[in-house]
């Protein structure tokens, strides 16, 4: 398996956020302009970003976010503090909380 393969199916999840019910999952063949597009469709009004990168991330649950393992600076490194703003009708909210590496196949 070719290195940028291994690393397309990290992901971290992101622990102890509130408010979060519902987020976009970008398609990998999706342009910037597309996956812009459907986050501003009105039903995907609550967003995230991961502070100081342009990071975006997908509110699986209230307690759990998805993003890209590059989105931390280092693929390799777990249980890192991660600040998170997110946007509820509007309204911004920073949380933060743990990283947690998920290989592709993990529970």
């Amino acid at each position: 398996m070719s290195k940028a393969r291994k690393i397309s199916l990290f992901a971290l999840l992101f622990m102890s956020l509130s408010q979060w019910t519902f987020g976009v999952l970008r398609h990998p063949a999706m342009t910037d302009q597309q996956a812009r597009d459907l986050a501003d469709l009105p039903q995907f009004e609550s967003r995230a970003s991961i502070a100081n990168t342009g990071c975006s991330a997908a509110m699986l649950s209230p307690n759990w976010v998805l993003f890209a393992a590059h989105c931390t600076g280092n693929p390799q490194e777990e249980d890192k503090w991660i600040s998170v703003l997110h946007y509820v009708d509007g309204v911004q909210y920073s949380s933060t909380g743990r990283s947690r590496l998920v290989r592709s196949g993990d529970p």
